[in-house]
């Protein structure tokens, strides 16, 4: 999808759902005493790391959010920004080397959500495991 304005229409009943499948999670999440980032991977419009995730995170913690849309990141960056908050990265999150790019400049990472992905992957067999414990 890399029409954010049309995207952005439409999803807020996937809002809705994320943040019903966040507010289950959330109570059970622990947090480091010194603030780790959390990445966000796809991101799109940035409706739920803005509204969702960001208000739940840490004093301190910086939210990285990524996409593989240039488009998205920038509708991002013009209507759900948090300077200083969130930081925005392309992201594809089927290239074959994650661990070389550019959202791996801001780990470890405290955690990592994948809210309202999966479904836009063509082809998930091409996804290549990490070892993100690596990088906590």
């Amino acid at each position: 999808m890399d029409k954010p304005d049309l995207y952005n229409l439409g999803c807020a009943p996937l809002t809705l759902l994320a943040a019903k499948q966040v507010d289950e999670l959330w109570p059970v999440l622990t947090w480091p005493m010194r603030p780790l980032p959390v990445l966000d991977i796809g991101c799109g419009p940035g409706d739920v790391a803005r509204k969702i995730l960001a208000p739940r995170l840490p004093p301190g913690t910086k939210l990285v959010a990524c996409d593989i849309s240039t488009k998205m990141l920038e509708f991002y960056r013009q209507h759900n920004a948090l300077p200083g908050t969130i930081t925005y990265e392309q992201l594809d999150v089927v290239q074959p080397d994650l661990e070389n790019s550019a959202v791996w400049q801001y780990a470890p990472f405290g955690k990592v959500f994948c809210l309202l992905l999966l479904h836009w992957v063509p082809d998930n067999s091409k996804f290549k495991p990490v070892n993100l414990t690596s990088f906590a």
